[in-house]
């Protein structure tokens, strides 16, 4: 097999990739090349044979597409707990089949990602608009069921299976029903609001349509095929990619302006809103609002961007129709709810907002709604009105419009908040998501996207998760390889610039840099092991580009080279290893060849061909004695290190293999794959001892800690990650970078590392480092967890016995345990109830003591001072719930013999009985006050007892459908809010003791309650997320998944930093939500957008407390950019001539920031001169580029600025002579190839001669977009 045949082969889907290979060959040809292709693989030959067999037996499928032919192989063949049934359709993404589960029996929509699109970005895709999905829970969206990953036949396969909906599409069901006008409204009001639900949780649909959305027998639409489930830039791109013209029409038909523009526009929830638009258009006059029909695709594009709908009626409907289309989105309606809201207003003769409400008009409305009884009185009315119209319509006419253009800014106010309420919940979904998905990047820009004053705990929360790594210092480049001296006070990078950098590990003081070739990145790096020498190689990370340099040995005290150049290898050397004691240096190549190297002759003195494909990493065993390398030929081969003979070859099931590492004992080896997955292996047998899975995309690096407990690993998916090499566990996710991780070293001698890669940046990781801190050792369900009130202490229960087997913390007896909340240390263990299953702790309001019940019927009251019992109240049956008074002197305690018991918390001395006969209580708890108890039944009743009297006041039954398991009280207005098993949460109005409010809908059962401190946040606990909810709006604002199993139970640290929780997983999770002075600094950077006016603020604002100004200006001061980061996000803005006013201000502030940092860097002077130039200050902009260009000796972009400004001051002459320069420097060699430079000429003449180049700028913009490879992408550079 040639060497592009085992590439394609190396991944998961190689039978895929030979099937359409072969499809492509005339029939007659193909054996030949299943005989190439699969030689010595007969299962593979009989696996692609089967796959175009079943494309014969397709028959129809012959003339269609080639994933036709593929979704034919799939038919019959299961995918996890599915089968698959039939093909339904096709997406830009996937295939989408019918399918039956297995259990719960029923038939399914199941997608695929299609065997072209399997590359880890799409694959990230795929998983996150699963993400997303599953989090619709509306009768209006088809329900997503499961999403995962699972190996089947065809290969490793990542699916999402949803709800099958068997309907027509909307027009359709209209139109062949008959509904009436008013029919057809109301169904676009519930379509508005199915897609509403999708907004607020972070997906636009962008594809709206009649065929995307459905309507059952039932009259219920379902809104379908999401695809997207974020808002990029060129959907007209992506749908051009359609087969047959008349899609694209069909689709473009519905697209909103901004959207069919394709340009770099971000879209929001108002692109869906004028979707909507058309579909009400077409329900209620039966044609579309432009007709494309064999319009030129450039026409019907200026169509949909540039003309309104003609023949509205000048009514009400006519009205919301307009706004609902109106080419400006600002103009348009803020929400798809706001929408919904208009229509349901005309259904009910209600005036309609998409109009100033004036007076006349509401007048109006009123007649319409009360025709009978207006029509009676006017004519009593009509003389008197004669005559007061005629001497008070002046006055009225003037306060009618003042009051009317008051009222309509009052509405544009109103809709531009839940705009942004709405954008906010949306990007903080997607933020979650894209942080479960390691999509850093997106989850920033989401984050970043939120308005200052809704910012909340979440948002914190999410920020803080964002990045985990510290910033140790810019590297110079991006790199690509590090290696750390033996003693770790130094450490060596490699750049895509070709030099090798020296570290002070330190002070990170720049040593020495030495460059080591011209074109290539530095690819490997090692350290002798006296830390004397250092070897480096050259080359492209691609195998058989034949661009590489040679091996270059650099003395570790000034970099200067040692030696000649070792040369010999044909390709890559991807690795480098020094012998530990002889002086000889092993390098493996792409070239497939293992090499050795004599240092003292800088000759090579063997060459070893082992492996059949490129050797990608070698290590020597921790005592020296063997090689371990590893290939993309799936194997690890092991040699002897002093004969060079071959010990042992151990055999991986996936075929490209590409890190390495060796367990401290040396009994270990683990592989990392090009797939993702990491493989551990025994050295003495090769036996397979476990697969760790969590990468998504190719394993670049692989280390064990020192004491062998962790093994750590860098993928190009963005994250590292550490694992426990005996279970096999995840133990952590490091995010932070955004771009891949190149290269890592364990640090001696502390739980921590350092790791480079793509974002220039060294950055290290405390090991021990979780997405979600987590507390584990526990035996059984953690049913109860509790804050002291001072915060400083976690308890938490378990107990004693997991799965018939006792806990090994303490012989199968129960135990809580008590944390250090900050740093989760365990700092007591108490062990009582047995071996019973404890419900409840509760803490003293002193926090010295602790009340514990279980289901041996005790309540324990502990002393936690001395770490014993006090005392035990004892009960006659299993018990439930215990909690002290407000002021600690009572202890009310729940039993199944439906009684709730008061005692005295000093004596133990039983004071009362509160029972309702047939009623058993499920939880109880003092309100504030401590004068009154409210206990919660099952049944889904709610009681409420005073204390001194021991007095029923109040039984609310049935307030919930299902158990009542939940209840909190407000910590400021001492409102109180219940949860229930029926997912439910009820508000009631405490002083009548009555639910009042609509009930705020769960997709599972809520098991526990917790307000924020300050009263902002309810956590809720069900058995899916940790939900929370706005108190002010009650608006659910956060979905945070963590436990994989039920949560059940949840609490608030009493500073608000913390929320706890339990779950059915025998986990606890600690969720951080920052500090009061991370919160504050959060607010006002979304409030101001710039860090220096950020500090600038801390300074100066006189009424902040001395200690969070110091701690807040600590943290503000960190988070200062680098004039390099302050000097690319303004050029990112300033260098297109289409973005909003605001954000060529903003861009003007960091430009001039940037220059503060260094007031003459050239490339920041022409930022800025180009942000005063868009923001509009002529004589600023011309002053500063003409400083830029004196010190930069003439560059494109200060020439290309220069001749705008003139031309914008009217000096026709000037801004010619600059353009004539900027053609003359695009001409030569330096910046033929400069796209930036290319469009800003391109601008350039279109300001000289706007006729000849109108319309053509943003094709322009779209051939010449910067690409990674662009060299003057340098304003990422200093």
């Amino acid at each position: 097999m040639d060497h592009d045949s085992k590439a394609a082969g190396a991944g998961p889907q190689r039978a895929q990739t030979l099937f359409k290979a072969a499809f492509e060959l005339d029939p007659s040809a193909r054996c030949e090349y299943l005989d190439r292709a699969c030689t010595g693989d007969a299962a593979m030959r009989a696996e692609v044979e089967s796959l175009l067999a079943a494309h014969d037996r397709a028959g129809s499928f012959l003339e269609a597409p080639l994933e036709d032919a593929i979704a034919a192989a799939w038919v019959g063949r299961r995918v996890g707990h599915y089968e698959i049934v039939g093909l339904l359709g096709r997406g830009g993404m996937g295939l989408v089949f019918e399918a039956r589960q297995e259990s719960p029996q029923r038939t399914v929509a199941l997608k695929l990602l299609r065997p072209d699109q399997t590359d880890a970005n799409l694959l990230r895709r795929f998983e996150f608009e699963g993400e997303l999905l599953g989090r619709l829970q509306h009768p209006g969206v088809a329900q997503v069921f499961e999403t995962g990953t699972v190996d089947t036949e065809l290969g490793r396969q990542p699916f999402l299976a949803m709800e099958r909906i068997d309907g027509r599409p909307l027009v359709q069901f209209a139109d062949e029903e008959g509904l009436a006008r008013r029919d057809r409204v109301r169904l676009l009001a519930r379509v508005c609001d199915a897609v509403h639900h999708a907004h607020q949780r972070g997906v636009i649909h962008r594809d709206l349509k009649p065929g995307n959305v459905l309507v059952d027998a039932g009259g219920q639409p379902k809104v379908l095929d999401f695809g997207v489930a974020r808002a990029t830039g060129s959907d007209l791109q992506s749908v051009t990619l359609l087969t047959h013209a008349g899609q694209l029409i069909g689709t473009l038909a519905y697209m909103s302006p901004e959207q069919a523009s394709g340009g770099a526009v971000e879209l929001d929830v108002r692109t869906d809103v004028y979707s909507l638009g058309v579909l009400l258009y077409e329900l209620l006059t039966g044609s579309l609002p432009h007709d494309l029909r064999d319009l030129p695709m450039p026409e019907a594009i200026r169509v949909v961007r540039e003309e309104t709908p003609a023949g509205l009626p000048r009514d009400d409907m006519g009205t919301i129709v307009a706004m609902a289309l109106a080419l400006d989105r600002e103009r348009r309606y803020a929400t798809a709810k706001d929408l919904a809201d208009d229509l349901r207003r005309w259904l009910a003769a209600e005036p309609i907002h998409a109009r100033p409400p004036s007076a006349l008009y509401q007048l109006r409305m009123y007649a319409r709604r009360n025709s009978v009884l207006v029509g009676a009185a006017a004519a009593v009315l009509a003389l008197l009105v004669v005559g007061i119209v005629l001497t008070t319509l002046g006055s009225i006419r003037e306060r009618g419009l003042r009051e009317q253009a008051e009222d309509a800014q009052r509405t544009a106010e109103r809709a531009r908040a839940r705009s942004d309420r709405d954008l906010y919940l949306a990007n903080l979904t997607a933020a979650e998501a894209g942080l479960r998905s390691a999509d850093v990047e997106d989850a920033r820009a989401r984050l970043e996207a939120t308005r200052s004053e809704l910012v909340g705990w979440e948002w914190t929360h999410l920020a803080l998760r964002l990045d985990r790594s510290e910033i140790m210092w810019d590297a110079g480049d991006e790199s690509v390889s590090m290696a750390l001296s033996p003693d770790g006070s130094r450490i060596a990078t490699g750049g895509f610039d070709s030099t090798v950098r020296l570290w002070d590990r330190a002070t990170g003081a720049l040593i020495w840099k030495r460059r080591v070739g011209r074109r290539y990145g530095v690819r490997a790096l090692a350290f002798d092991r006296a830390g004397t020498r250092i070897a480096a190689s050259l080359g492209r990370w691609v195998a058989f580009s034949q661009k590489s340099g040679p091996i270059t040995i650099l003395d570790a005290a000034d970099g200067a080279p040692i030696g000649a150049p070792l040369e010999g290898h044909r390709d890559v050397a991807q690795c480098l290893a020094f012998h530990p004691t002889r002086p000889l240096l092993v390098s493996g190549s792409s070239d497939r060849t293992v090499r050795v190297w004599d240092l003292t002759t800088h000759a090579e003195v063997l060459v070893l061909e082992d492996h059949d494909n490129e050797v990608r990493e070698l290590a020597f065993s921790p005592d020296g004695s063997e090689l371990a390398s590893v290939a993309w030929d799936g194997t690890v081969r092991v040699l002897d290190a002093e004969t060079w003979e071959l010990r042992a070859v151990v055999r991986s099931e996936v075929p490209v293999l590409n890190a390495l590492a060796w367990a401290p004992d040396g009994a270990t080896l683990a592989v990392g794959t090009r797939t993702g997955e990491i493989q551990l292996f025994e050295r003495a047998t090769g036996a397979r001892l476990a697969t760790l899975s969590g990468h998504t995309s190719r394993v670049t690096r692989l280390a064990f800690t020192p004491d062998g407990q962790r093994l750590v690993s860098a993928a190009y998916d963005h994250t590292l990650r550490s694992w426990d090499p005996l279970t096999g566990r995840e133990l952590g996710v490091f995010l932070g970078t955004g771009l891949p991780v190149q290269d890592f070293a364990i640090e001696p001698g502390a739980m921590s590392l350092i790791s480079v890669g793509n974002d220039r940046n060294l950055r290290r990781w405390a090991i021990d480092t979780e997405d979600v801190r987590t507390l584990r050792g526990y035996a059984n369900i953690v049913y109860t967890v509790a804050v002291s009130p001072d915060g400083r202490t976690l308890a938490s229960a378990s107990g004693g016995f997991s799965q018939g087997q006792p806990s090994k913390r303490t012989g199968g007896r129960s135990f809580i345990l008590l944390h250090d909340l900050a740093s989760g240390r365990l700092e007591q263990t108490l062990i009582g109830h047995g071996n019973k299953i404890i419900w409840s702790v509760d803490f003293a309001p002193d926090g010295r003591r602790l009340v514990s019940t279980g289901n041996d019927g005790i309540a324990i009251v502990w002393d936690l001072v001395g770490g014993e019992a006090r005392r035990e109240l004892r009960h006659p049956e299993q018990m439930r719930d215990a909690a002290f008074g407000p002021r600690g002197e009572r202890i009310a305690t729940v039993c199944l013999d439906e009684s709730v018991r008061l005692w005295n918390s000093e004596t133990g001395e039983l004071e009362r009985e509160l029972t309702v006969a047939g009623k058993r209580p499920n939880r109880v708890v003092f309100d504030p006050s401590g004068e009154r108890l409210v206990v919660l039944y099952r049944g889904g009743h709610v009681a409420r007892w005073e204390v001194a009297t021991g007095l029923l006041e109040r039984m609310v039954e049935s307030v919930h459908s299902g158990d009542v398991s939940a209840v909190a009280f407000h910590p400021g207005s001492g409102a109180m809010v219940t949860g229930s098993m029926d997912a439910r949460i009820q508000r009631w109005d405490t002083e009548r003791f009555v639910p009042t409010g609509v009930q705020l809908a769960h997709s599972a059962p809520i098991l526990d309650l917790a307000f924020s401190p300050d009263g902002t946040r309810l956590a809720a606990a069900d058995h899916d997320a940790l939900r929370l909810w706005d108190t002010l709006r009650w608006e659910e604002v956060a979905n945070l998944r963590g436990h994989t199993d039920r949560q059940k139970c949840v609490a608030f640290s009493p500073d608000g930093r913390w929320i706890v929780t339990g779950g059915a997983d025998r986990l606890v999770r600690i969720w951080d939500g920052g500090t009061n002075a991370q919160r504050l600094v959060d607010r006002w950077t979304g409030e101001l957008l710039l860090v220096d006016d950020v500090v600038a603020r801390l300074r100066t604002d006189t009424e902040l407390d001395e200690g969070l100004r110091g701690e807040a200006l600590e943290i503000a001061t960190a988070r200062l950019e680098s004039g390099r980061e302050l000097n690319a996000a303004a050029w990112a803005v300033v260098r297109s001539p289409d973005q909003e006013p605001e954000d060529y201000a903003l861009a003007l502030r960091r430009a001039y920031a940037a220059v503060s940092r260094a007031p003459d860097h050239p490339a920041y002077l022409n930022t800025l001169g180009a942000a005063l130039f868009r923001a509009g200050d002529l004589d600023g902009a011309l002053g500063t580029l003409r400083r830029s260009d004196a010190l930069q000796g003439g560059v494109p972009d200060d020439a290309a600025f220069l001749a705008l400004v003139h031309m914008a001051h009217g000096d026709r002459a000037a801004a010619e002579r600059e353009l004539a320069r900027l053609e003359e420097l695009l001409r030569g060699e330096r910046w033929a190839t400069n796209a930036e430079s290319a469009a800003l000429a391109y601008e350039v003449r279109i300001a000289l001669d706007p006729e000849q180049y109108s319309g053509r700028l943003q094709s322009n913009r779209t051939r010449y977009s910067p690409t990674d490879d662009d060299e003057t992408n340098r304003r990422n550079r200093d």
